[in-house]
């Protein structure tokens, strides 16, 4: 399915950190709503046409009937899958989550006096790949991802929401007492492919006034502390669609250009 050429590139040429974020998210909702044209434009042009009779229909039908997973592939699940799920490729299997960049071997977190995750910026960490899970599948078995652009039906989407889909991996790193330094130790599958209406955040007020607040959440147990040491286990999440009409989401096919490593 060929695209508009819109002449805009994937990430924003201002890579000034105090707007490089924010430009981003424009950047890919740019990139998901021309995504959403070019699909109605094909459908049209391919023999639809008729008029728009409910706005969350194209053509008197569900937006996921005109803009379907066009492309799509197989591959071995690694875990349990079930349809809708966002998934990636992970060692030769289909895992549950969005394949993200490695992070930084050694981060400082600003908040690390409350247990702060941070940003998941500050760990270095970008999306680089995610498709749609289109039947389920056992560890073992055969299962079809779809490719974006294509858009499905989710229950509770509200349109113009970013919908978000928590990482393959988790992240678990540890602090020396009396250091900032965290030293990231190793990642984990999670195997979580469910859909988020919003990004999870956590805050933490101080006994004065003011706040800290992180994105992603913690794993079961944590944050801990072992003698000298203080444990974290985190996982993040990513925007991966966006709701184009009421309890129907256009996912992309997510690229991300910016580099994170110097």
């Amino acid at each position: 399915m060929a695209g508009i050429n819109i002449r805009l590139g994937q990430s924003p040429a201002n890579q000034d950190p105090k707007y490089v974020v924010e430009l981003q998210y424009v950047y890919n909702s740019v990139h998901t709503l021309n995504a959403y044209a070019s699909a109605i434009i094909n459908a049209v042009g391919g023999g639809g046409g008729g008029a728009i009779t409910d706005p969350n229909t194209v053509d008197g039908n569900p937006p996921n009937n005109d803009v379907p997973f066009v492309n799509s592939f197989w591959g071995v699940a690694g875990q349990p899958i079930e349809v809708g799920s966002v998934v990636s490729s992970f060692g030769n299997q289909i895992v549950n989550g969005v394949l993200s960049s490695e992070p930084y071997r050694e981060f400082i977190d600003s908040s690390v006096t409350v247990g702060s995750t941070g940003s998941r910026y500050i760990l270095g960490l970008v999306p680089l790949q995610y498709f749609i899970a289109l039947t389920a599948a056992q560890p073992g078995e055969q299962v079809q991802v779809g490719i974006g652009p294509g858009i499905s039906k989710v229950s509770g989407a509200k349109c113009g929401q970013v919908i978000w889909a928590v990482d393959s991996r988790t992240v678990y790193s540890t602090r020396k007492r009396q250091h900032v330094e965290q030293l990231v130790e190793r990642r984990d599958l999670l195997g979580n492919g469910g859909l988020y209406l919003a990004n999870v955040v956590g805050e933490f007020k101080f006994s004065a006034p003011g706040e800290a607040r992180w994105e992603g959440f913690w794993m079961p147990g944590y944050p801990d502390h072992q003698g000298k040491y203080y444990l974290y286990h985190r996982a993040f999440l990513y925007p991966v669609g966006i709701c184009v009409s009421n309890d129907y989401v256009l996912f992309y096919n997510y690229v991300h250009s910016i580099s994170t490593k110097g």
